[in-house]
């Protein structure tokens, strides 16, 4: 993607298109406050590689992926391969931390173990599902005597998980088995649909 800086001139930004990761309401918000961001940063000096890397860190930061069902911003979803084995994915954007989607995984596990009758999820695949891709930005500088491009790359890794877990009840094996997990006790830790069962 290009754009073009003339000295002293601020580029006129384009309406965002449907394809864009953010809400509707929040491309409003980024869109302003990028254009204000740009015109302090040239003000202020910056040069134009540093204006553009700091505008990608604000806008990106601010769309980290939710806790959600799968959308254009990444999330979780869940398939049901047999009455007791589900398949579990996790995605997320270039500004998600991977631990965030490991426990993302883990907080959807254990409550598809929950709303399917069961209480105990047991690991018995785990596959990295992380992208990484290179992308590379390019403009120009113009004035009356002279005209130069320049050209930035730089990567983003989108962390993503994938589980295929077993479904059992209680009672629980003791001692439990390293990749066993007790459902219940996963939504206490991480959040989600916890109901509580008083025999285990």
């Amino acid at each position: 993607m290009s754009a073009k800086l003339r000295r002293h001139q601020i580029p006129v930004l384009e309406k965002p298109g449907r394809g864009l990761d953010a809400p509707a309401n929040l491309r409003g918000l980024l869109i302003s406050l990028t254009a204000t961001l740009l015109s302090v940063a040239v003000a202020g000096g910056l040069t134009v590689k540093s204006t553009a890397l700091f505008l990608l860190t604000a806008v990106l930061a601010a769309c980290a992926t939710p806790y959600q069902e799968v959308g254009t911003l990444g999330g979780v979803g869940a398939t049901h391969i047999s009455s007791d084995t589900v398949q579990i994915t996790a995605r997320g954007n270039g500004f998600t931390d991977p631990d965030t989607i490991q426990r993302y995984a883990l907080r959807k596990a254990a409550e598809e173990t929950v709303a399917s009758g069961y209480d105990l999820f047991s690991v018995s695949g785990d596959a990295d599902r992380t992208d990484k891709q290179v992308y590379t930005t390019a403009y120009d500088t113009r004035s009356w005597h002279s005209a130069s491009l320049f050209g930035t790359s730089f990567a983003i890794t989108k962390p993503g998980q994938t589980l295929l877990i077993r479904l059992s009840k209680y009672p629980k094996p003791d001692p439990m088995p390293a990749n066993m997990f007790d459902a219940r006790d996963v939504l206490q830790h991480i959040g989600g649909d916890y109901v509580p069962k008083a025999d285990r």
